[in-house]
């Protein structure tokens, strides 16, 4: 498989993995929303302290009283209350766990195809980095040299701030997000926020602030992703995608067609 293709497979792999999480959020979404309102109806029959010896059952539901003491129907409503108060917390545990996994499958694709870019165009490694003859030696073939130093190279950068990244990806491969209209600063947003989530348990803390040029959360608080929030990371993710695949194979192998080929999503 040539390069090109392997550039277009992976964006479909990143395609695949991005309305597979859509359809998820939407789908897990609205049973929440059902399990909410049951356990909120639940919790008000409970207030009404009624009790009854009696039982009935009908098409449409069954229905069971039984006889409760104060102490016990206090305890019962004491559970029922705890229960619901953490499972309307769950929609935003969701939206949270959504946004960390959906940068987890863009940081992927752009790893996938900027090593593929690196690899056919080994010119682009040239710089005063080094191997030891141990490294060289053991990695084997000339293929496998390069798949080595590329991959070392983006996992360096890695490491760098999201801006920096992005200084790399436009000098090195002609990926500019401007020309796409995707400010620089929101992916900054996205990754800090992300970056709580992961590393400070969702608490805001002065790298954040001193990230982020309009924070969203004061210091001490909690990173929560709303329903808003989540579409417009995953469109700016989406677009960010289709930008860098279209791109690399204008600038890197301009004689790429494929009939298959998706240059861009429409999934909301």
């Amino acid at each position: 498989m040539d390069a090109s293709a392997k550039i277009n497979d992976s964006f479909l792999l990143f395609v695949s993995a991005y309305l597979d999480l859509l359809m998820y959020v939407k789908n897990v979404q609205k049973g929440l929303q059902q399990v909410i309102k049951t356990s909120e109806r639940l919790e008000r029959k409970l207030k009404k302290r009624k009790s009854s010896s009696s039982s009935r059952r009908s098409l449409k539901s069954t229905t069971i009283s039984v006889v409760l003491s104060d102490e016990e129907l206090t305890v019962l409503q004491a559970s029922v209350k705890e229960a619901v108060s953490r499972v309307r917390k769950h929609p935003t545990l969701l939206l949270n766990m959504a946004f960390i996994y959906l940068l987890a499958i863009f940081e992927a694709f752009l790893a996938d195809v900027f090593r593929v870019v690196l690899q056919a165009r080994p010119e682009m490694l040239r710089s005063n980095k080094q191997l030891t003859y141990q490294a060289i030696v053991s990695l084997g073939s000339k293929d496998e040299l390069i798949s080595h130093m590329a991959a070392r190279e983006l996992h360096e950068i890695g490491y760098g701030s999201t801006r920096d990244q992005w200084s790399y990806y436009r000098d090195r491969f002609g990926v500019d997000l401007a020309k796409a209209g995707i400010a620089i600063e929101k992916l900054i947003e996205m990754y800090a926020e992300r970056n709580l989530l992961v590393h400070n348990n969702g608490l805001v803390n002065n790298i954040y602030l001193e990230s982020v040029r309009t924070p969203k959360f004061k210091k001490g608080g909690r990173v929560e992703i709303t329903l808003d929030a989540w579409n417009d990371f995953a469109q700016t993710v989406e677009k960010a995608a289709s930008f860098v695949k279209k791109t690399l194979l204008r600038r890197f192998f301009p004689m790429y067609k494929n009939s298959k080929r998706v240059s861009r999503v429409h999934p909301h």
